[in-house]
């Protein structure tokens, strides 16, 4: 079984105050959280690495109890930590917890013991006034993946449960890998499968669980991405974001971004290519593409 760490960086913050200080071990080999009092450079890069101190602050136990194999990092609501692991619980199917920073773990809520409920969750929290969102990989009325709300509490709501493309008949996203982001109260996201072309997609999703499809991937036969497994950030009102592959010769690719305007009515994707160029000009096809998608909202 795999191990992970999460990492709580403290350099910033005036160091860690207190609790068991000692060496980073040059290999994990139990699943925990741990936080550091001095800045981190990538093992064989710094000769002050096995000198970093660090402070444990929890070992996930796994099992029918606790949480285990956290695959995203943390989220600080007013002081506390919360975050998601892929597995533990009863059922095996992953948890949402709460941990203090002095190392107090709580377990929020196990993750397929209700009908319909996630599973598997692979991304992070966002907070979203008060209130947590994420998503899980499968799991939902089609075990294609839900997008969740979680009080600080541990009430959780299954918001939406994805579809995919269903005999044809829907193209809807399914398997999110990534987290979401909050832009004005409304939440974008990515799903590794899913739409037309069960390539991939980009959605939306209101906090009151009414998703929309806004992109469907077309895939590198057309110069489009394919299989998104990252989320996406805003910057001053474009999105923007990555495919694991795609665009020409089925290389990996860019995903430019989504420029948009707030207003009601519907939304259209325009696909715009654009190649890398080599020092001396001209195009260099065979180191990517950048693609950039314009997000125009229509007025009704």
């Amino acid at each position: 079984m795999r191990s992970y760490y999460l990492l709580l960086c403290c350099a910033l913050l005036g160091g860690c105050s207190s609790g068991a200080v000692g060496t980073v071990p040059p290999s994990a080999t139990a699943s925990g959280a741990w936080a550091m009092d001095s800045a981190y450079a990538p093992y064989g890069r710094s000769p002050r690495r096995d000198s970093v101190a660090y402070q444990s602050l929890y070992s996930f136990q796994g099992g029918s109890g606790d949480g285990a194999n956290p695959q995203a990092g943390l989220l600080d609501v007013e002081g506390t930590l919360y975050g998601t692991t892929e597995s533990g619980g009863p059922n095996g199917y992953g948890t949402v917890f709460a941990i203090a920073p002095s190392g107090t773990e709580t377990v929020l809520h196990y993750f397929g013991t209700g009908s319909g409920d996630g599973t598997f969750p692979q991304a992070g929290l966002i907070n979203v006034n008060g209130t947590l969102y994420g998503t899980t990989f499968q799991g939902g009325t089609h075990d294609l993946g839900t997008v969740f709300a979680i009080t600080p509490s541990g009430t959780e709501t299954l918001l939406y449960s994805f579809m995919g493309k269903c005999n044809g008949s829907c193209t809807d996203a399914a398997y999110p890998l990534a987290g979401l982001l909050d832009v004005n109260g409304t939440l974008y996201g990515t799903s590794q499968q899913g739409g037309a072309n069960n390539l991939g997609t980009v959605f939306t999703i209101t906090p009151s669980g009414t998703e929309t499809v806004l992109y469907g991937f077309k895939g590198g036969k057309v110069r489009d991405g394919q299989f998104p497994q990252a989320g996406l950030i805003n910057v001053k009102g474009t999105l923007y974001g990555t495919t694991y592959e795609g665009g020409p010769q089925g290389v990996r690719n860019r995903l430019r971004g989504y420029a948009f305007r707030n207003g009601k009515g519907t939304a259209s994707l325009r696909p715009q290519l654009r190649g890398w160029r080599k020092p001396g000009g001209g195009p260099h096809r065979r180191q990517g593409q950048t693609l950039r998608y314009n997000l125009q909202w229509g007025r009704v």
